[in-house]
């Protein structure tokens, strides 16, 4: 290798993945800085020296215990930096990297990319009174105030010191008028430049400054690398992205592919069991495709297009935690029209085999049944992972019914809601502009019926079916409701019943589908108006009529309709 550089390693964790960095790097002829968290458990970091103390091209600095958003994380940098320069005299650019750091370019590829540049710095330099560089935290702020305790492991002292400098209005001075720079803390620096901010006669100044800065490895040499460097390009030869949470995104064995066609040399934050990618990158006969280091970073259009994705709300998803409401609530619930059938089951119970067998509606049970969740083919979980326990289910209605709809999107869903289900489900779905529901007034009397042949204390359950009703029409009422509904009564059904099928068709599927209806003995008319009748004399206000038996299709008298294939 003609030009030399070394590489500054800072590592608290899966320390045999920093062994096989390390070791790539030296076999390549980079000299190698390790420095390993005090906190490491000393038994790891043992293995770790052990292993490489006979390499004559890597160096282990003391170690320090530091801590994220603190001022240890520098001083680590600095020790590692000292060392690197004092021990290793022809090293022209130093790079600096973490434990799950990767190259995605060959050491020799970035080696000669460098000795043409031989005077130039790469540390990304933003400064912090032109441009808003932070995603998710304080900016200029950290700069203005003191941070003398963690974020971390001092949160509550963290946020009321800080609430009193901002009630205060404290402004604390800069040395020398500095220009605060902010940046990714991956940079690579040359020789020239570390030396002068390390012997900077006003370092001391510095340090104090920025040892009360919050977060000082994303300024402190950004900052002095601005004063120090003859010549710096304000771009990392690290390729790391973060999310809108200010969390670095993880690189799996699946983004080797996208990885490879970056246009920086390292990229990071690499998940320690992504073995593939560790095979592959640390393969000293690995070469990436070709691309023009002054394309368009397809690595990071690749991240930005799925933040993209992630980040604006769109149908049927709403960003994780958040659930907007009133005029923030812009899109629909959920990703598609979807059929709710309130009450047809009670007519026709083989209602859901049915529409299964002869449409492609994925048809589910109840979905909001009290005891469970019936998701389609009695399935235990469902796309996603989404569990049938009805206690999940029940701490979000609506995010539950998101979720089913997202997750199969692709296809029309269906799923049937009696009134013995989990009522507190109503606003999910009646507020809804994708729910498509098709009720039958008061077909709770078939329902109440039911358990009256089960011998059930149906005086009591009469009245808890009559009071579900009353909330469901008053739901209904609601000027909230955005659901569209088709509404039968008792009489529609049972004097046509083809009409209900018909809908059912129209709604769930775009098929042509047989339908006939043929008698059955489960439910005679003589049966149904005993029981509306009966319920008037108990003192009940219903809508639904003594039902004539004379207009039934095909002839049929005092008969429930059935429905068959046809």
């Amino acid at each position: 290798m003609t030009y030399s550089v070394g590489y500054v390693i800072l590592a608290h964790e899966h320390l045999r993945r920093v062994k096989q960095l390390a070791n790539y790097l030296t076999t390549t002829n980079c000299p190698v800085v390790i420095h390993i968290d005090q906190r490491t458990p000393r038994t790891e970091f043992n293995e770790l020296a052990t292993a490489l103390n006979s390499n004559p091209l890597v160096r282990f600095t003391p170690r320090r215990k530091t801590e994220w958003g603190c001022i240890e994380l520098v001083n680590a940098s600095l020790d590692s930096v000292g060392v690197m320069l004092a021990e290793f005299p022809k090293v022209g650019h130093v790079m600096l990297s973490s434990g799950s750091c990767l190259p995605c370019k060959s050491a020799q590829e970035l080696s000669d990319f460098l000795s043409t540049r031989q005077g130039t710095d790469f540390i990304e330099s933003v400064s912090v009174e032109n441009e808003e560089w932070v995603q998710d935290g304080l900016s200029v702020e950290r700069f203005k105030m003191f941070f003398p305790f963690s974020w971390k492991t001092q949160r509550r002292l963290f946020e009321c010191t800080t609430w009193i400098q901002r009630k205060l209005r404290i402004n604390r001075r800069r040395p020398d008028n500095l220009i605060p720079h902010l940046g990714s803390q991956w940079w690579c620096l040359t020789r020239e430049t570390l030396a002068k901010i390390m012997n900077d006669p006003r370092r001391s100044a510095y340090d104090r400054y920025f040892s009360k800065t919050w977060i000082p490895d994303e300024s402190y040499f950004q900052t002095l690398a601005r004063k120090h460097s003859d010549r710096l390009e304000s771009r990392s030869l690290t390729w790391s992205k973060f999310d809108a949470d200010g969390k670095p995104f993880l690189l799996y064995d699946d983004h080797l592919d996208v990885v490879g066609k970056s246009t920086c040399f390292m990229v990071r934050k690499v998940w320690p069991k992504a073995n593939k990618l560790y095979q592959t990158l640390l393969d000293i006969d690995y070469q990436a495709p070709v691309v023009a280091l002054s394309a368009e970073d397809t690595t990071t259009n690749f991240f930005n297009n799925a933040h993209s994705v992630r980040r604006p709300e769109r149908s049927g998803k709403v960003n994780p935690g958040r659930f907007p409401t009133g005029q923030f609530a812009k899109f629909d619930k959920t990703a598609r029209k979807y059929t709710v059938l309130m009450g047809p089951r009670l007519v026709f119970p083989e209602l859901q085999s049915w529409i299964s067998q002869n449409t492609k509606t994925l048809c589910h049970g109840n979905l909001f049944a009290k005891d469970g969740v019936d998701f389609a083919e009695e399935a235990d979980t469902f796309d996603g992972k989404i569990s049938n326990n009805r206690l999940i289910r029940n701490y979000r209605a609506s995010a539950f019914l998101a979720n089913v709809i997202w997750n199969r999107r692709d296809v029309e869903h269906a799923f049937f809601f009696d009134i013995g289900d989990n009522q507190k489900a109503h606003d999910a779905i009646f507020k809804d502009a994708n729910a498509h529901v098709i009720l039958i007034k008061e077909a709770w009397i078939l329902h109440y019926l039911k358990l009256q042949k089960a011998g059930a204390d149906t005086r009591s359950k009469a009245k808890l079916l009559h009071a579900s009703e009353q909330r469901l029409n008053r739901v209904i009422a609601r000027a909230s409701t955005e659901a569209y509904l088709t509404v039968f009564s008792l009489q529609d059904i049972f004097q046509n019943p083809t009409v209900l099928l018909r809908k059912i068709q129209e709604t769930v599927s775009d098929e042509t589908v047989s339908l006939v209806s043929t008698p059955t003995q489960e439910v005679g008319l003589d049966q149904l108006n005993a029981v509306i009748l009966h319920l008037r004399n108990e003192g009940f206000k219903l809508e639904t009529d003594i039902i004539s038996s004379s207009i039934g299709p095909h002839g049929d008298t005092g008969q429930k309709p059935r429905l068959v294939d046809g």
